[in-house]
């Protein structure tokens, strides 16, 4: 309980801010384990988090008239899409997809939400990558280590997010019929 209060009475304005807060406050504590046993302190996160951003600053550009890009992010359940959902929601606005999707349903989805590039894991050979190649958007592999295949951070690069940015677009189960795009 006292973990909460403590989380909830610091101020912050944005998720890199948040992430540097808990890093300094609670250092190499573990903030995300996957089921694998594998974990990530606070520090390491935080640390990750920002190297990835920077990268993908570094790698792709905005489109579709926003000031920072829309990343999509195909990766199964862990560590490691939690750690890319931060970092592209410091980048930009993080859009995860299922990764049991079909060809024709991340073709829909990919236009429908605009992405800009795709994370995938380095491993990934499934039905989006030719989806993305085909639309021509940048393809970002993620290692094991958690980094950018390839990819060197670039900080010079990086917007920082403002307050009032969308860090996360979702798409809604479509009960009326179609899917919905909710930032």
């Amino acid at each position: 309980r006292a973990q909460v209060q403590d989380f909830m009475t610091k101020p912050f304005s944005d998720i890199m801010m948040l992430l540097r807060q808990q890093a300094q406050a609670r250092g190499d504590a573990i903030a995300v384990e996957a089921l694998d046993g594998t974990a990530l302190g606070y520090r390491e996160l935080h640390e990750k988090a920002v190297a990835m951003a920077q990268g993908i600053a570094g790698a792709v550009p905005a489109g579709h008239g926003r000031r920072r890009p829309r990343i999509g992010l195909v990766l199964p359940n862990g560590s490691q899409i939690a750690l890319a959902l931060l970092a592209a929601s410091i980048a930009g606005e993080a859009t995860p997809f299922n990764p049991a999707s079909k060809p024709a349903e991340f073709d829909v989805y990919f236009k429908a939400c605009g992405i800009d590039a795709l994370i995938v894991r380095e491993d990934y050979d499934g039905p989006a990558i030719p989806i993305a190649q085909k639309s021509g958007l940048p393809i970002l592999r993620l290692t094991v280590a958690g980094e950018l295949a390839g990819i060197k951070p670039m900080p010079q690069q990086l917007v920082p997010p403002k307050p009032h940015d969308i860090a996360l677009v979702l798409m809604t189960s479509g009960s009326t019929g179609k899917p919905k795009i909710v930032p």
